[in-house]
């Protein structure tokens, strides 16, 4: 890697910081593919493979828009994340909440989100006032799309898995905002 660097340095006159930022890059893309691959085959094996898609798409979209807790180490990430995943997928669905309290909660989702997010990390550069208004604008548009599918059509498992992981990164985006207003 350091002959790559070398290379850069000489040939496309990369100033150490870019070199430092292409590895962080390089470094988190191969750390978060592994996460997705390794509880991917966990829930292969348990046969929610499906079920983990979908909501890591949910989770994903939750955390570009609103941010949240930050673990700082992969270890951590990745134990954090599965058993996030694990109680959303696995566990929590086998909870039977009647759509009405589904509906309500959801409901409330939305309107905390609007108060307390985005949450960025703080190794995140600072995000402009109208950057803040889109991501909130963007969640408020997507929980409430997901607040309509779940009424539409209640019961179904993808929205009930969707409606778990929406709750705990509610939860957690609670948590991170907490941590942020006292420190």
């Amino acid at each position: 890697m350091k002959n790559f660097k070398t290379f850069l340095q000489t040939n496309y006159h990369y100033t150490d910081y870019q070199i430092k930022v292409m590895d962080y890059f390089i470094k988190t893309c191969l750390s978060e593919i592994s996460k997705f691959m390794l509880m991917g085959f966990f829930f292969s094996y348990f046969s929610a493979f499906p079920y983990y898609l979908y909501a890591t798409l949910i989770l994903w979209v939750l955390r570009f828009c609103s941010g949240g807790l930050h673990c700082k180490t992969y270890m951590g990430c990745l134990l954090f994340s599965h058993t996030y995943l694990v109680l959303c997928i696995l566990v929590l669905p086998r909870l039977y909440l009647s759509t009405i309290w589904e509906l309500i909660l959801l409901l409330m989702c939305i309107v905390i989100s609007y108060f307390i997010a985005p949450v960025p990390s703080i190794y995140r550069q600072h995000i402009t006032s109208n950057r803040r208004k889109q991501y909130r604008t963007y969640l408020f548009i997507f929980l409430f799309i997901h607040f309509i599918f779940t009424f539409i059509f209640s019961q179904n498992q993808y929205l009930t898995v969707g409606f778990w992981v929406i709750m705990i990164h509610m939860l957690q985006l609670t948590i991170a905002y907490a941590k942020e207003v006292l420190s």
